[in-house]
């Protein structure tokens, strides 16, 4: 069993953050991470599964897509009462953005944008130079 990281206080997004971190690791991915998310916050449990669970995952998937084992930036923080979560990793370069988003949604991003509603947030896409970054805005 692979050690635990204190990422943040927040039990749910610690253990997120370290089942991804481990994975990461097992398929040679430098992975970094910081995140500053408070232990209570009034984003719900099931939620941080839903958005932080699909990016990771997403993360993790599109390195190993493109072969890439190149670094996963990962970063929480909070700022004037928003949670702030922007992701980027390498990915393959012909992967379509339309409206900010990715293209066609998966079922992961349909997740992700269910959570992002009940916290009247907003999720936006960007490629650059072969690195994908989500950028996710919660209310809090």
């Amino acid at each position: 069993m692979a050690s635990q990281i204190d990422f943040c206080p927040h039990i749910t997004v610690n253990a997120i953050l370290n089942n991804f971190y481990n994975q990461a690791q097992k398929e040679g991915i430098t992975i970094s991470i910081t995140a500053d998310t408070p232990e209570h916050i009034t984003i719900a449990d099931m939620d941080f599964v839903a958005i932080l669970s699909n990016l990771l995952e997403n993360a993790v998937n599109g390195c190993i897509e493109c072969g890439s084992r190149d670094e996963i930036t990962v970063n929480l923080r909070m700022k004037k009462g928003k949670l702030v979560i922007v992701c980027s990793n390498p990915c393959k370069t012909d992967l379509m953005i339309e409206d900010d988003i990715i293209k066609p949604k998966g079922t992961g991003i349909e997740s992700i944008l269910m959570a992002i509603d009940k916290y009247d947030g907003n999720i936006r896409y960007q490629m650059e130079d072969g690195i994908l970054t989500a950028c996710v805005i919660l209310n809090c």
